[in-house]
């Protein structure tokens, strides 16, 4: 969710629907250019929506959501098949926030959620923009995922639908299940920040692993295969999270700890460049040579000469 925007649902008071219905278009219909004066929901049932707002492009397909800004002009890009639930609502106490310091933000509220409960009763927690991170707040757009949540979202878009044709039901209800939507997509978020969070951990885990396994093993044949062996998982992924942790890939890390350690057998004068070579894990001199070269700047010989 990078360079996303994120609204901030700080009121105390109910939305107001003006329109909510399911519209189904195709080609050539293009959605024309237009600034709203209320904010504009919208859910892709099937298909695909392109549009623009404020110079962003969004490309809109079955699970994805949008809310629309009355602060900008938007428009269709190309005639698509779609079908989607559009819901127009105004509601004072929005407000917008770049994704700077949110994922932190929530994180931080995550780590609090049980002190918080705590501390519900208190007077200061009853005020609802005392603690405006346990309030909904979700992305300008994202995607429901395929899950529970998912048909409970469906559940409830359903029930509004149902309710804004239905002239018995008043308008609280259909503002209280809009603000039910609203806490669905805030839990959407954190659910799928949780796993984004576990993932880093698990990744970090294997960093963490895999460096002391590097340093306690440089002297043995360690190749790609054997690490997919030892920790379960892909290499190409392996190395991919061990070169956004460190800044290097693994192999190359390697070279690093084995050249660093034939330096101190090196300077004690003791062994010959192809024993040096053998106990940090070559077994050819020729390539322990020309690595030892391009990371020490000299060959093993005159390394040794150096240093004796």
């Amino acid at each position: 969710m990078n360079n996303n925007i994120f609204y901030k649902i700080t009121a105390c008071s109910l939305p107001q629907i003006f329109l909510c219905d399911t519209a189904n278009i195709k080609p050539p219909y293009i959605h024309f250019k237009r600034q709203a004066q209320e904010y504009i929901f919208y859910y892709i049932h099937s298909g695909e929506l392109h549009i623009r707002e404020d110079r962003r492009e969004y490309l809109l397909t079955e699970g994805d959501y949008i809310l629309l800004d009355p602060e900008f002009e938007h428009e269709g890009l190309s005639a698509t098949r779609c079908s989607f639930t559009y819901i127009h609502f105004t509601l004072d106490g929005v407000e917008m926030l770049p994704d700077r310091d949110i994922k932190n933000a929530i994180t931080a509220n995550m780590a609090n959620t049980t002190k918080s409960h705590d501390n519900q009763n208190s007077p200061e927690k009853n005020n609802c923009n005392n603690t405006p991170f346990m309030l909904p707040l979700f992305p300008k757009t994202g995607h429901i995922d395929v899950n529970r949540l998912a048909a409970e979202f469906n559940l409830t878009l359903s029930k509004l639908l149902e309710s804004i044709h239905d002239m018995t039901l008043n308008s609280y209800l259909m503002s209280s299940l809009l603000c039910e939507l609203f806490a669905m997509l805030s839990l959407n978020y954190r659910r799928s920040l949780a796993h984004s969070i576990a993932a880093d951990s698990r990744a970090g885990g294997y960093v963490i692993t895999l460096r002391h396994y590097l340093s306690a093993n440089y002297n043995e044949e360690i190749d790609s295969a054997k690490l997919e062996e030892m920790f379960h998982c892909n290499f190409d992924y392996l190395n991919r999270v061990f070169k956004k942790e460190t800044g290097d890939t693994i192999f190359s890390t390697l070279s690093h700890i084995r050249i660093r350690n034939a330096k101190k057998y090196l300077a004690t004068g003791l062994y010959t460049c192809n024993e040096v070579a053998t106990k940090c894990g070559f077994h050819d001199a020729y390539y322990f040579s020309k690595v030892f070269k391009k990371l020490a700047g000299c060959t093993p010989t005159e390394y040794r000469k150096n240093m004796n």
